[in-house]
């Protein structure tokens, strides 16, 4: 019978969990609840049901189906998918669990720190990476990086970031001399400000080891 545990964090969690991925190291088995994220899922017949799984208080969840997910991941800035198999899917758990266990018996690697963990594939290339917050391992989802790069490169004047991209991604600075050079560009009404659109951010980003 698979085990699931749960991390408790003594502060309020300001995290939807029933959309995050969660390391999980108390977990026997990968489980997810969310179907959708399913690529292919094998509802089990009657005759397959378990007893449950086993949560913390003796809480019983049951399991309805297996399959496979492959999940976008960012690594390093990078899109990257990390397939797993042998999930299970159970509805109840309103979580999606990551197996800590089930990764190293598939020979992968699993690297953790204070700050976060990174997940290595059995030849060594870095296969996920995940941030620690509020007691909880979550990986870095492509989706989780598109939010964060739109969130970081938004302005809030579009005027200059129309001109911005119009000219090959001038900056700020540069911008304003270029109005002093012709006729027509007014930018008087735009602050200074540091260009943090996604186009330059990932230009100016370095590859550095883990």
């Amino acid at each position: 019978m698979a085990q699931i545990a749960f991390m408790a964090t003594a502060s309020p969690v300001k995290l939807d969990i029933s959309s995050a991925i969660l390391l999980d190291t108390g977990c026997s088995q990968h489980t997810f609840h969310n179907e959708d994220i399913f690529t292919e899922i094998r509802r089990f017949q009657p005759h397959e049901m378990t007893k449950g799984i086993t949560g913390i208080g003796k809480t019983v969840f049951q399991p309805m189906g297996t399959g496979t997910v492959n999940l976008e991941v960012s690594v390093s800035g990078q899109k990257s998918t990390l397939t797993l198999t042998d999930i299970l899917w159970c509805p109840s758990l309103r979580a999606n669990l990551v197996s800590a266990s089930q990764l190293l018996d598939k020979n992968a690697g699993i690297s953790l720190t204070k700050h976060g963990c990174i997940i290595t594939a059995p030849d060594g290339e870095i296969a996920a990476e995940a941030r620690a917050e509020y007691g909880l391992f979550l990986l870095h989802t492509w989706l989780d990086h598109q939010v964060a790069m739109m969130a970081y490169s938004s302005s809030n004047d579009p005027v200059q970031r129309l001109w911005h991209e119009h000219m090959g991604h001038l900056g700020v600075q540069n911008l304003k001399r270029l109005q002093s050079m012709s006729t027509g560009l007014d930018l008087t009404h735009i602050p200074h400000e540091d260009c943090t659109c996604e186009a330059c951010l990932l230009g100016h980003m370095k590859d550095v080891p883990h």
